[in-house]
């Protein structure tokens, strides 16, 4: 391999701004949830928890090319210094293939959808509040989302794989927030639009607005080259040989995360099932650091393996890891011991005790999945994708037995009982077969180990005191401020603490 510079994005940069997009996407939906709640009834939200479901699902369709979109252009991206005009071209025909394909799949699974839309209200959805033809027409909208959603998904990618996270950024804020707070706003000063189908042709709306917006970034960016760009249907071809096993994983692992909410919504009435959803949207919180953390390390894991660079790929893994748990950690315990005086705020008392039973154990889940993204990364980012699907196809005759029981014994707290189940089992498992596969991190578990417990004792007697001490306050606003202090205080003294290792992250 010959000699030559590679100009890396600071990762620290790209993870703040990948990091800020979700943070204020999250935020701004658990600011339009309860509104949502209050506009539109329980049962809207439960339909909404559904409309979340069925494009996770369908996400399963998109058949692992984003991970090699991501992959090839982060391949590219190095390349492009010795041959600027080459590799741009090249970067540029492998997005437009991709674009296009996923259209076409797109368009496939709207009509699908729409088609099936009259079944899902007939023989699958419960409701008594919400008409037919409402709960109809919002399904149809849903399946016109799912189609505008692939190609979505796939410019998104795009952008991760050429670590421009900045500029995905300054168009996914504004999205999300139209999409969150933007739609009840709009629902608030129109009156005439206050109800569930025009929440759902909104969603569409902005949908079809974002994907022009990506598309206009993009073209600008590669306009010195646009006249060089054709459609190859070999990319496609080289694309599915990563691609299979990427697959694999998509269909059992949204099959494996998806199954609690997708048997409940068929298996318990849309206003016990709104509790579900709502608690299930708190929970995943978590994927907030997750899936921005997943944004900058697939690529540069893929650069530093294509250059063999194994102290930079076991530094960054242990940096993550280490991060990455001490928040989860912090999180779950917050969560447990201070849930009640916040949902409380939002939320009538039943559903806020409802939500206040489920979310704990979703989280703790939802926690465990989050830490999964590191050694996940690395394994894409090796090609090693035998690992994450034995795991899923281990797993799922287990829950197709499991869940069913634990759903009738505990009702909607069966699913989240499964969710920890699962969680709890892929985690232990991945790291153990992980550090034996790449031996140069075996000290990484020790250490992680370390950390958990200390991090796990340290935040229990820390939220715990707070908890007896909060407990005097008159004040619910007064008692909560001094629980959210504490707790920024843990992650503060933990940042002080972890100040050394954060200097890998790069």
């Amino acid at each position: 391999m010959g000699q030559y510079v590679i100009k890396r994005s600071n990762l620290r940069a790209l993870l703040f701004a990948s990091l800020s997009g979700r943070m204020i996407y999250a935020i701004a939906s658990l600011v339009a949830l309860p509104l949502l709640s209050k506009l539109l009834g329980a049962e809207a939200v439960g339909l909404v928890g559904f409309f979340s479901t069925i494009v996770m699902v369908m996400m399963v369709f998109e058949g692992g090319l984003t991970s090699n979109v991501i992959q090839q252009l982060a391949w590219r991206r190095v390349r492009e210094e010795r041959a600027p005009r080459r590799f741009s071209a090249s970067s540029g025909s492998l997005i437009l293939t991709y674009v296009g394909f996923f259209a076409a799949v797109g368009a496939v699974l709207a009509f699908i959808i729409i088609g099936l839309s009259d079944a899902i209200v007939q023989q699958w959805l419960k409701f008594s509040e919400l008409s037919n033809a409402q709960v109809e027409y919002s399904v149809k909208c849903m399946g016109v989302f799912v189609g505008l959603n692939l190609p979505v998904m796939i410019l998104q990618g795009v952008f991760v794989g050429r670590e421009q996270q900045v500029k995905l950024n300054a168009l996914y804020i504004p999205y999300s927030l139209a999409r969150t707070i933007g739609v009840l706003l709009v629902m608030l000063a129109f009156p005439d639009w206050r109800s569930v189908e025009e929440y759902f042709l909104i969603q569409v709306f902005i949908q079809i607005t974002y994907l022009f917006l990506l598309i206009v970034v993009l073209s600008k960016e590669f306009a010195a080259v646009l006249g060089a760009l054709s459609f190859r249907f070999l990319y496609l071809k080289r694309g599915w040989k990563f691609s299979r096993g990427v697959l694999l994983i998509s269909i059992t692992s949204i099959f494996v995360v998806q199954i609690d909410k997708l048997y409940l919504s068929g298996n318990s009435s849309l206003a016990d099932y709104a509790a579900y959803s709502l608690a299930s949207t708190l929970a995943g919180f978590p994927y907030i650091f997750s899936t921005a953390l997943n944004s900058v390390l697939f690529p540069r894991f893929s650069i530093n393996l294509d250059v063999a660079d194994e102290s930079k790929v076991a530094s960054l893994f242990g940096v993550s890891c280490a991060a990455i748990t001490f928040l989860m950690v912090v999180l779950c315990v917050a969560v447990y011991f201070f849930c009640g005086h916040l949902l409380a705020l939002f939320f009538t008392s039943d559903l806020a005790a409802s939500i206040g039973l489920i979310l704990p154990i979703l989280l703790i889940g939802t926690a465990l999945q989050s830490v999964l993204i590191v050694p996940f990364a690395l394994q894409l980012a090796a090609k090693w994708t035998s690992l994450a699907l034995r795991l899923n196809l281990f797993w799922i005759p287990i829950v197709l037995l499991l869940l069913p029981a634990l759903v009738h014994k505990f009702g909607v707290m069966g699913g989240a009982y499964a969710w920890l189940i699962y969680n709890v089992f892929s985690t232990a498992l991945t790291f153990i077969l992980v550090a034996r596969r790449f031996s140069f991190l075996k000290a990484v578990n020790a250490e992680l180990l370390r950390i958990f417990a200390v991090t796990l004792i340290s935040s229990v007697v820390i939220c715990y005191t707070a908890k007896a001490v909060a407990a005097a306050f008159l004040d619910t606003y007064a008692a909560l401020a001094f629980e959210t202090v504490c707790v920024l205080v843990i992650v503060l003294v933990g940042g002080y603490i972890f100040r050394k290792k954060l200097v890998h992250f790069r």
